[in-house]
């Protein structure tokens, strides 16, 4: 009877043991997911490009100075090609090292307006129109109102203190990370130690990292099928798929790891029956 109380009793801390494997596993994952998608300058630079964000935003920019200029008599036309893709990747470069690291420089548009205020004067002069000084100054007028909205599409308000945030936020990961790693082996090596036929911790083990698998791929499921991440409601077309591409980048990650422990279960599943099998 004592043996069977023992046996249970062991059979019941196996289970809840194997309940927190399965959380901790899945909170580990969700946490290196974080450390290497939102908190990874790598992953924003990736997705930046792979979105096309540059080319996009340099178009929404050039657009933004049509608006400006039509007042001005300046057609659309003109103002194509004044906005460079390579220009406007290196000004978020900088941004987003400011964001990550806190270090960057302020973007410099002093060449650019010089650059676009000569623009403007040629153009004029072509049409045949006296350059007045009145003229002058509302050229210089059209020319910072352009500038302008240029460093609002390339700057990030209050980098700053939002750095201060990711860094610190980097640096909690990391050190979480650490803990549920020590914790996860701890409770790996007592579930192994307290079976003297190891085939039962493994199948503890199965069951642990098939629910951490199942609660894994449940989330990218969900949102995928819900269709939110395609009905995000903003306006620019350049931060729209910018936002699709960094989403779904994240989501599938969880698929990913998903996908990887299914395969460890097959494997831990065929070492469980050999096991088994050599017991009986």
């Amino acid at each position: 009877m004592s043996r069977n109380i023992k046996s249970s009793a062991r059979a019941a801390l196996s289970i809840l043991l194997a309940f927190f494997l399965c959380l901790l596993v899945f909170v580990t994952t969700c946490v290196g997911i974080l450390q290497t998608t939102v908190l990874n300058e790598n992953y924003m630079r990736s997705k930046l490009s792979q979105s096309e964000f540059y080319e996009q935003m340099a178009d929404e920019i050039e657009q933004k100075f049509s608006s400006f200029g039509a007042a001005s008599g300046f057609d659309e036309q003109f103002f194509d090609g004044t906005v460079d893709p390579v220009r406007v990747q290196q000004d978020i470069g900088n941004a987003v090292t400011q964001l990550y690291n806190n270090r960057g420089k302020q973007v410099d548009t002093s060449d650019f307006k010089q650059q676009l205020h000569q623009l403007f004067l040629t153009d004029i002069q072509e049409r045949g129109i006296e350059v007045t000084p009145e003229l002058e100054e509302a050229v210089q007028a059209l020319t910072d109102a352009c500038i302008q909205s240029y460093q609002d599409a390339v700057s990030v308000p209050y980098i700053t203190e939002i750095s201060h945030y990711v860094q610190k936020g980097y640096e909690l990961a990391r050190l979480t990370l650490i803990v549920l790693i020590v914790v996860i082996v701890v409770i790996a090596a007592v579930l192994f130690f307290m079976h003297s036929w190891k085939h039962r911790a493994l199948r503890y083990y199965i069951y642990a990292l098939s629910g951490s698998a199942l609660m894994m791929i449940m989330l990218p499921v969900i949102v995928f099928l819900s269709g939110k991440v395609q009905r995000i409601g903003l306006a620019s077309a350049s931060l729209y798929h910018f936002a699709v591409s960094y989403i779904n980048g994240f989501l599938w990650r969880f698929g990913a790891v998903a996908l990887f422990l299914a395969l460890v279960v097959v494997a831990l599943g065929i070492v469980y029956q050999k096991l088994k099998k050599a017991v009986e």
